[in-house]
């Protein structure tokens, strides 16, 4: 989302008011704690009320309604899925008949249904194999990877236009690119000048983690800290695993403020609080900030009436002036980092000439803070967003893209060996 369409649709929005019947519906609809997990079969009309329903959810309590409904049109998709009604179904039907409805139409990966669907189309990278070097008459491969071009062939800057991915300079500072795509559908190849070249996914992608919520070592003289997880259980386990108490992230950070490298893995984190890599890089940098800006929806007394109303939120600008770490922080990530694991991703920026290595986070937080809601007749249940959130280089589903992508099964090792071989690590 851009800044002036945060501003237009989010901060000058009026208040929307609300009559006491579709009031009360929204209240009926709520979860507060567990939700009834039960579901039935309905008539016509009681699905008829739980599209109905729905519908009005999205208008009135869901923060990515303003934004995907200037997309689209949900009162004639609300009107179809109506007229299209069966006698009898059941709520898997019903399920099935929103979600199939809407998946072109919101892209929200926090927007999820009990029982199944969620509404994220992440944007993957797909890469050749070749990394190449700008040339006199266009770009040199300088990998013997991909078998379909050898090394040193000459590839016109025309045929790759759009599909260079700057990579890790070379040690001398040569600056190189590998050459890829980024989809929200799987490819198998890229043309490159009437030639198709084999495609893969971003090998960094694949990483799989090791167990515990996090773990620190060093690879000849490089340190390394990786963060696996933010989810609170999985960390109070492994704190109290490691005989760790209090806040162990912030002491984390600080054992790391002298060292003149450190890698900060976030590869594969899903997320879970915020306040655990914020800590992180407050003892490790003496200064942390996530600057973004917020709207929230609520349902609060507006004059004489009941409305919807949004109150804004913003947190102060960035200042990596005020960075106290005097290393560099290569901070590694891919596309399994998502929600606070992005979070982490702009707290780091807090720390002045962090560089970013890896593949594109999930994009995994635009819309967020989650309610719950159930619907009467049918029992569909489905979490979705009452926050908006505005960060600079954000997109839902593409993501916060690395300043350096990296394509490898290896990318700690990889990583390592490049700050070593640059002599960054002292």
């Amino acid at each position: 989302m851009k800044q002036e369409e945060f501003i237009r649709l989010y901060a000058d929005r009026a208040p929307i008011p609300l009559d006491d019947r579709t009031l009360d519906n929204l209240r009926a609809a709520s979860v507060k704690g567990e939700a009834d997990k039960r579901e039935f079969r309905a008539d016509r009309e009681g699905l008829g009320k739980d599209v109905t329903l729905f519908f009005d959810l999205l208008r009135y309590a869901y923060s990515g309604y303003p934004y995907f409904a200037e997309r689209a049109d949900f009162d004639a998709i609300r009107d179809s899925l109506l007229a299209s009604l069966p006698d009898q179904a059941d709520a898997a039907w019903l399920r099935d008949a929103l979600y199939e409805a809407l998946r072109d139409v919101i892209v929200d990966a926090h927007f999820v249904f009990r029982g199944g669907h969620r509404f994220d189309r992440p944007v993957h990278a797909y890469f050749t194999g070749l990394t190449v070097g700008a040339a006199t008459d266009g770009y040199a491969v300088l990998s013997p990877e991909c078998a379909v071009f050898p090394v040193g062939a000459i590839l016109s800057a025309e045929a790759l236009r759009d599909c260079l991915f700057e990579t890790l300079p070379s040690p001398d500072g040569g600056r190189r690119f590998l050459v890829g795509v980024l989809s929200d559908t799987p490819r198998e190849t890229l043309d490159l000048g009437g030639i198709p070249v084999p495609l893969h996914p971003c090998r960094t992608d694949g990483f799989e983690n090791p167990g515990g919520a996090w773990s620190e070592w060093e690879d000849e003289g490089v340190k390394i800290a990786h963060d696996a997880s933010f989810d609170g259980g999985w960390v109070r386990s492994t704190n109290e695993s490691l005989g760790k108490s209090g806040d162990a992230h912030f002491e984390r950070g600080l054992s790391h403020r002298k060292d003149p490298a450190l890698v900060w893995s976030l590869l594969g984190n899903p997320g879970g609080d915020s306040s655990c890599p914020k800590s992180f890089i407050r003892g490790l940098n003496g200064y942390a900030n996530w600057q973004s800006e917020c709207a929230v929806s609520g349902i609060a007394q507006d004059g004489d009436r009941i409305a919807v109303r949004w109150s804004l939120h913003a947190s102060e600008r960035t200042d990596p002036g005020r960075s106290e770490y005097a290393g560099r922080l290569f901070v590694l990530q891919n596309k399994e980092t998502a929600s606070s694991g992005e979070a982490a991703v702009c707290f780091a920026r807090s720390v002045k000439g962090a560089v970013f290595i890896g593949s594109a986070t999930m994009g995994c937080g635009q819309f967020g803070d989650l309610n719950v809601w159930r619907l009467p007749c049918t029992g569909v249940t489905f979490a979705m967003g009452y926050k908006v959130f505005q960060m600079d280089g954000f997109e839902e589903g593409r993501g916060l893209l690395p300043d350096y992508w990296l394509d490898s099964k290896t990318p700690w090792e990889d990583v390592c060996r490049w700050i070593r071989d640059c002599g960054l690590n002292g």
